[in-house]
């Protein structure tokens, strides 16, 4: 049987004064920077207000131009006057000054389509040149840019036209490339630049994949022949 003195276990006393300093350490840290922990809180739940209140005013104002953008076709008809579409671009493209986003590419597009059926190519070339200005980019980027090369294509400006498709062709997504490289292979062939077209669609195969589209510029490609000495 165990004596009483063996039973009695010697327990070290506990180091109360690393977690004495621990805690020291934290309350001075937290008393020295409360300032900058609570100005970063406030920051953070401006930002989060301020995101939401741009959300909602921003949602607003494309409703708001898309019912401009509304009334006007309304007032207009089925079958307006040249005079009546000339008047229709202009109140579309100042509506377009104080629209934002998907709202104001649309009100310029439209404005490109009411010049252009009136044969005012001053007010399409301003309208599209806005467009293309607030939208260098992306699916709103191509319906301006291939816009603007079918109306330098009317006017006779073939390398302004050949510049947008280029472009076109080099910057945006791959069926959209696509699109753009198929115009501008009609363009070249269209101004018997042969060539050109040729090497177009050789480098456009490498990359197309199976389907209605590559049977095309095969079959274009196919038409050319060969390569002029």
């Amino acid at each position: 049987m165990l004596e009483e003195d063996e039973l009695d276990l010697e327990l070290d006393p506990v180091d109360a004064g690393l977690i004495f300093r621990a805690e020291m350490w934290a309350t001075n840290a937290f008393m020295g920077y409360w300032k900058h922990l609570l100005a970063f809180l406030i920051v953070m739940l401006l930002t989060i207000l301020f995101y939401g209140q741009y959300h909602n005013w921003y949602q607003n104002e494309q409703r708001r131009s898309s019912h401009e953008i509304f009334a006007v076709l309304k007032d207009l008809g089925e079958s307006p006057t040249d005079e009546q579409s000339n008047q229709a671009g202009d109140i579309l493209t100042e509506l377009a000054g104080s629209a934002r986003g998907l709202a104001k590419a649309e009100a310029l597009l439209r404005a490109a389509v009411f010049y252009r059926s009136s044969g005012n190519g001053e007010g399409q070339r301003e309208a599209l040149g806005l467009l293309i200005a607030d939208a260098p980019e992306g699916v709103v980027a191509f319906a301006g840019r291939s816009a603007m090369a079918s109306l330098e294509i009317e006017e006779g400006n073939h390398d302004a036209a050949v510049s947008h498709l280029i472009w076109l062709h080099d910057n945006t997504s791959y069926f959209l490339s696509e699109q753009a490289g198929s115009d501008l292979g009609l363009v070249y062939e269209d101004l018997e630049r042969n060539d050109e077209a040729r090497a177009l669609y050789t480098a456009m195969l490498a990359d197309m994949q199976d389907g209605l589209r590559r049977e095309m510029i095969e079959d274009r490609l196919s038409k050319l022949g060969e390569a002029s000495p």
